[in-house]
C-alpha cells in the first residue's frame, strides 16, 4: 500500500471514528446528521440497512397499548 492510500485510510478510520463517537454520545446535531446521511450515501451504506421482515412489518403494524389501557369486558 502506498503512502497515499494509507494517508486517505487514516483520514477516513479517523473520520469515521469521530462520527460514531458523536452518535454515541447522543448530542447530534441536524448539520451532523446531514454529513452523515451523507457519509452513508457516498459509501453505499444506506441501501444496505436490513429489510424488515415480513413478521417484523405486521408486529410495527399492531397498535401499542400501555398498561392503564381497558380491556373491554366480552374478551
Amino acid at each position: 500500500m502506498s503512502s497515499h492510500d494509507e494517508k486517505m485510510k487514516d483520514l477516513y478510520d479517523a473520520f469515521l471514528n469521530d462520527l460514531l463517537a458523536l452518535v454515541k454520545s447522543g448530542k447530534v446535531k441536524a448539520s451532523d446528521r446531514a454529513v452523515i446521511r451523507q457519509f452513508l450515501r457516498d459509501h453505499d451504506m444506506a441501501s444496505k440497512q436490513p429489510k424488515p421482515t415480513t413478521l417484523e412489518a405486521l408486529v410495527d403494524k399492531i397498535p401499542h397499548f400501555n398498561d392503564d389501557d381497558e380491556v373491554p369486558d366480552d374478551q
